[in-house]
Parts: C-alpha cells; structure tokens; sequence
C-alpha cells in the first residue's frame, strides 16, 4: 500500500463502507429511541454517553496506536460499531440503548487513529484533498443510504436496518483485516508508550500558543452545535410531527451537498487555508441555525440541510487539517486523540442541555442558544486563530 494511487483506493473503500452503515443507522436512531419511550431528554442524555465514553477512550486508542501500531485498532473499530449494531436488533427498553451506545461510543474513539493512518499515506501538501477524499466517499454514500433505511424501517422495521449495518460493519471488518498495511512500527518499551501517553496528555489539555485560539474556537462550536442541532432529528419528530421518510430526506439533503462539493472545496482549502475556510463555513451554519428558527416547512428544512452540507464539507477537512499538521508524526495518533477528547468533553453534555431546553421552553430555544455561539465563534476564529 505504498502507492499512493492504492492509497486513494483504500481510503475510498473503508470511507464508503463506513458511510454506507452509518448514515442508515443515524437517519432513525432517534426516532428509533423515541418509539422505545425515550423523552428528549433521555435521548439527550443518550447521545451525552456517546460523547463521554468516546471522549474517554480517545487519548488511549491515539496513544496506543502510536506504540503499537493503527491496523489492530482500526481492526477493533469495526468490530465495535458490528457489536452495537446486534445490540440495537435486540433492544426492547430505552436501557439496552445506552449500552448500545456505549460500544458505539468506542467504536468512534477510534476515529483519531483513522485520521492518522490518512496523514501518514498522505502529503502535507494534499493533505486538506486527502481528507476531503474520505469525506466525500463517506458521505457520497448518503445519496442511497438514508432513503434506503426509511423505507426499510418503515416496511419492515428497525431492527432490519440494524441488522444490514451490522452485515455492512463485518464486511468493512474484512477490509481493513486484509487490505490495509501497517504503517507505523510497533516499539517494545511500555516505558516509552506511557511517556510519549503522559507527555501528549499535557499538550493536549495546556497547547502550545498557536493552538490556543484554535482550542477555544473548536470548543464554543462543539458546545452550542451540541445543544442545538445535534438533535434536530428528534425535537422535529417531537414537536412537528416529523416521519422517517420526512427525516430520510433532510439526511439525503445533507449528504448529497456534502458529497457534491466535497472535492472541489478540499482544494480550495489547501489554496486559501484552513483558519478562512472554517469562518466561512461557521457563517453558513450560523444561517443554517436562524433558518431553522425561522422556519421548519419540510421544503425549506431540506433547502437548509443542503446548506449544512457545505458548511461542513468546508469545516470538517480544515480542523482535521489544520491540527494534523501542526504536530509531529510520532506522536500524532495520541494528539489527535486527545484534541479530540478535549473538545468532546468540554462538550458532552450539550446534548442533554438541549433536550431539557427544548422540554422546558420549546422548539426554538435549543437553536438560539446555537445560534448565539455560532455567532460569536466566527469571531474568535477571525481575532484568536493564526493564519
């Protein structure tokens, strides 16, 4: 896999086969949640689990996989995320939902050792394509996937779309086992790994100066989109009387802009840089959130969701980008990890603020709050972040 041609094919493949079973699975687990009686806040509180024990988990899979390799770990991902899926199949009560959730939370702490093993057949110079890459693989999928388990879940029930994102996870599972080369050597001194663990945990919790500004900026926009918008699904199936197939085409929406674009805005990133490409994708998601205050007509809501997608086809790349290249290859899979535990637990629970916003006073409260830090995180991408 030393080409980088083979390189491509590889992110493409996972990156499709990951987006195939995870865009069926999130476009019904909230409705999904709610037909076992979950009340928002319980969703919320479900989807603040996730947070923590991905959070948690992150520094130690990032770390680990610095010392002992990616390949075993991306293996353990896949063989998480097929786990919850069976448990979702079986569950009955809104209890089996949170340890569902939870196998889930650690099949995604895996993510930052993902991202690594793409930096690492990368070049620094392609790097924000290289990521766009696998973005637009995995959510170009989103053209089938979510219309596809709306109507499957509609016809036959949950379960069946838990059950095809589990056969998806197993054959993504035998991908990575057979087609993937390790692409960092295994050191043998434990003493070493809790080191090099030890010494990226300060980093990461106290960065350096030219990662400050980037630190708090990604925070505030975790925390208000935490509250806000990720559980838009649920407060417009609660309060609007919103069905799978409404809620498969808003995830259609999305996904569809946010292939189409992909490409083309991952080399614009790499041209004009990673700090302007995130100001311009928090004002389109600050429209975004006044839209749907607004307005929640089904038409206009996927109009919305189509503008969501540039916005994050322009933001995902460029964070990813943006911290990937300021640290060194040696100790990147634990940084990332940890950057990302940092974000996530500063945030985690967000989402279940917003569900008890949204109990409390109704449709538009979690949004404003969302909207009112998205505002203001435009700002301190603008006056804290370097170029």
């Amino acid at each position: 896999m030393s080409g980088k041609k083979n390189g491509r094919s590889i992110i493409v493949l996972i990156s499709t086969l990951r987006g195939l079973s995870e865009h069926m699975r999130s476009v019904i687990w909230q409705p999904f949640a709610l037909s076992l009686g979950a009340s928002m806040s319980s969703l919320g509180g479900l989807e603040s689990t996730y947070d923590l024990v991905k959070n948690l988990a992150q520094p130690f899979f990032g770390s680990g996989s610095d010392t002992l390799g990616r390949k075993r770990f991306l293996i353990l991902r896949e063989i998480l995320f097929t786990a919850s899926m069976l448990l979702f199949v079986f569950s009955r009560t809104p209890a089996f939902l949170f340890l569902g959730i939870g196998l889930l939370g650690l099949s995604y702490a895996v993510e930052p050792v993902w991202y690594t093993f793409i930096a690492e057949i990368s070049d620094r110079a392609n790097l924000a394509s290289r990521y766009s890459l696998m973005y637009a693989s995995y959510m170009g999928i989103g053209l089938i996937a979510p219309m596809m388990a709306g109507m499957l879940a509609s016809s036959l029930g949950f379960s069946s779309v838990y059950t095809l994102s589990a056969l998806f996870g197993l054959v993504s599972l035998l991908v990575v086992a057979k087609m993937i080369a390790e692409t960092r050597s295994r050191e043998a001194s434990a003493k070493v790994a809790l080191r090099k663990f030890m010494q990226s945990i300060r980093e990461s919790i106290k960065p350096g100066r030219e990662l400050r500004g980037f630190y708090l900026s990604m925070a505030l926009d975790a925390i208000s989109f935490g509250i806000g918008s990720r559980i838009l699904y649920g407060m417009l199936t609660k309060s609007h009387g919103y069905n799978l197939y409404m809620i498969s085409l808003l995830a259609t929406s999305m996904t569809v802009s946010w292939a189409i674009v992909q490409m083309p805005l991952g080399k614009l990133i790499d041209r004009v840089g990673y700090k302007y490409s995130l100001i311009i994708s928090q004002v389109l998601s600050s429209v975004y959130i006044g839209g749907l205050i607004l307005t929640q007509s089904l038409w206009m809501v996927v109009i919305l969701q189509a503008l969501l997608g540039v916005a994050a086809a322009l933001w995902v790349p460029a964070e990813q980008s943006w911290i990937a290249s300021k640290v060194e290859p040696s100790k990147r899979g634990a940084y990332i990890g940890n950057y990302l535990a940092f974000k996530g637990l500063i945030s985690f629970p967000a989402p279940f603020v917003g569900g008890l916003l949204f109990d409390g006073f109704g449709f538009s409260a979690p949004l404003y709050v969302n909207l009112a830090g998205a505002v203001i995180d435009v700002l301190l991408l603008y006056l804290l972040m370097r170029r």
